[in-house]
């Protein structure tokens, strides 16, 4: 077992005040010192390495299936819009076009942004896969922005926009979120 104290950028010995920043922090010296470091700010970490043999793969799984994973739309409540007919004037410019293949995905972001009218907020565009849609690489938009009386580095979606295309329809469909 290592007992470190961390303190502004050093690791000091709790027990004899041998400044660990350059020795190996697990050939702590053996002293007998009971004298405790009550001038500095720090805090205790007591670990031992099947402890850190145990987190480490946990982590390492975490990120991979974080990284790996698409987003997941269920339970978000999605309306229609038909492309063919037009319902947002402009939208069938997109009909029968792959949006993520064609790397045009930020092309629809912009539509989104002036159809709306947006003047605030953040907007994003990207491909990515939806498990909800079986892992279909959708182009989705997504207008952020921050709730009333909120923190302004907290941004919340308010407005999210999918399109996709299947064989040679296309689909789309957005959802409102409230603040």
């Amino acid at each position: 077992m290592v007992r470190v104290s961390v303190s502004v950028g050093r690791s000091v010995c709790l027990s004899c005040r041998v400044c660990l920043c350059q020795k190996d922090i697990s050939r702590t010296p053996n002293c007998q010192s009971t004298d405790r470091l009550s001038n500095y700010h720090t805090k205790t970490i007591m670990y031992s390495r099947p402890v850190l043999q145990l987190a480490l793969p946990c982590l390492l799984v975490t990120m991979f299936h974080l990284s790996c994973g698409g987003e997941d739309s269920t339970g978000v409540d999605w309306k229609d819009v038909d492309v063919g007919k037009d319902t947002w004037t402009g939208i069938k410019n997109f009909s029968g076009k792959d949006l993520c293949a064609e790397k045009r995905c930020d092309d629809l972001g912009m539509f989104v942004w002036n159809h709306f009218n947006y003047t605030g907020g953040r907007h994003f565009a990207d491909c990515e896969p939806d498990k909800n849609l079986a892992d279909r690489t959708v182009c989705w938009v997504r207008h952020k922005v921050t709730p009333p009386a909120g923190r302004i580095d907290i941004f919340k979606t308010s407005l999210e926009v999918q399109l996709w295309l299947e064989g040679t329809t296309s689909h789309c469909r957005y959802a409102t979120h409230k603040l």
